[in-house]
């Protein structure tokens, strides 16, 4: 069939074509009016202040039930915390909050949150922003639930940040009483000895080797306390843990170069700005160690006080972790159905297809007239033959 024929026929059939577009017309307006409204909003937040310290990130996945391997893909912790937000025990507490149970007359739990998961999405725009929206056919539930999910990341990270505290604080309280009673023991030790040899004067040397000492003691104290705090999240081969640990070596290292530990002394101690307490007199070098007992400790404690105070009050603060930008608001405009793309495509589609059923049904016709054609063609010639052969038949007798 060419062009004109096409034409032809799709005049011919004009009828059965526009019942069909007609038809299809009035079922999709029909059908769109029937469909329920759903309403959508959305809300956008700031990565928690504390997502800056890798730590904390590793921490709330810790406590989400993630597991950094589980996470490849994941570069930004803008990343981490939208998973986090998508994770089921999200997601199970706002269902619990707004009885979604009951809304979407479920009674299995993976079928609630497989609905559920149907009407939220949480993404991270290209500048770091985490995105939560949702849809509801409520538009004040909508607002609700998305908000929630806000409040949600807020509560866990605070909740995450106060465990991680707790801990630390109470390592820091048992270390206090420990240094406590050492620093007792080593200030009664200190006035015996010297109430018992009247020895009360070091050289300035001594002094100045004691308080620098000290002073190492008191770092090594608060790089225990931040091992500490860094052991909550990550494991003892963690870059944070080792780093930590060599720090701790170094200063052991140089305290045993000044004849505080038991590190084997460098070759070139003699030249030390601190000579060795093995070269000094034997009641210079006793009032020394008492005194070096004493000064260390209570630089130890005065270190142990103040982490103390910082982790009260990190224990304690209350204040929101996460930055809104944008709170969900109650939508007044219908998210779905768009009604004009359900009756523009349903028209459109009936109207191409009528158009296709007429052609290969006129085809169809086409090739059935066009066979009886061929066979009464065949059946005529067959027939014109045998009345040649009769006549020639005929003249020949």
């Amino acid at each position: 069939m060419n062009m004109l024929d096409c034409l032809r026929t799709l005049v011919a059939n004009r009828r059965f074509i526009a019942v069909c577009t007609v038809g299809a017309l009035l079922v999709s307006v029909a059908v769109s009016l029937l469909l329920p409204k759903w309403y959508k909003t959305r809300a956008s937040v700031m990565p928690p202040e504390s997502m800056t310290s890798q730590l904390d990130v590793v921490g709330m996945m810790s406590y989400m039930g993630f597991q950094p391997a589980m996470l490849p893909g994941m570069t930004s912790p803008s990343e981490v915390f939208a998973a986090i937000l998508g994770s089921v025990r999200v997601k199970q507490a706002i269902i619990d909050s707004l009885d979604l149970d009951i809304v979407y007359k479920e009674d299995s739990p993976e079928k609630i949150l497989k609905e559920f998961n149907k009407h939220k999405w949480i993404t991270v725009s290209p500048e770091g922003l985490i995105v939560v929206e949702c849809e509801d056919k409520q538009p004040e539930r909508a607002r609700r639930m998305v908000n929630l999910f806000v409040r949600e990341l807020d509560r866990f990270n605070r909740f995450s940040q106060a465990t991680s505290a707790k801990a630390v604080r109470r390592f820091i309280e048992n270390r206090i009483l420990e240094i406590t009673e050492e620093l007792n023991a080593a200030e009664k030790d200190l006035e015996t000895f010297k109430d018992s040899t009247g020895a009360v004067i070091l050289t300035e040397q001594a002094r100045v080797s004691i308080e620098t000492a000290a002073e190492l003691f008191g770092r090594i104290a608060g790089l225990e306390v931040s091992r500490e705090r860094v052991s909550q999240f990550a494991t003892d081969r963690s870059p944070e843990v080792i780093d930590i640990d060599r720090q701790v070596a170094a200063l052991e290292r140089k305290l045993g170069q000044m004849g505080y530990t038991r590190v084997e002394h460098s070759e070139d101690h003699d030249s030390m700005l601190f000579p060795s307490f093995s070269q000094a007199p034997a009641l210079e070098m006793q009032l020394a160690r008492l005194t070096r007992d004493v000064e260390v400790k209570r630089a130890v404690y005065a270190v142990l006080s103040e982490q103390y105070e910082q982790a009260r009050i990190q224990e304690l603060k209350d204040t929101p972790t996460v930055q809104v930008l944008d709170w969900g608001w109650t939508p007044t405009i219908k998210w779905r159905p768009k009604r004009k793309i359900i009756v523009g495509l349903s028209t459109v589609s009936a109207l191409i297809l009528s158009c296709v059923i007429v052609m290969l049904r006129e085809g169809a016709r086409g090739g059935k007239y066009r066979r009886e054609r061929e066979t009464l063609s065949e059946i005529g010639q067959s027939f014109s033959s045998d009345v040649d052969d009769i006549k020639k038949f005929l003249k020949g007798g």
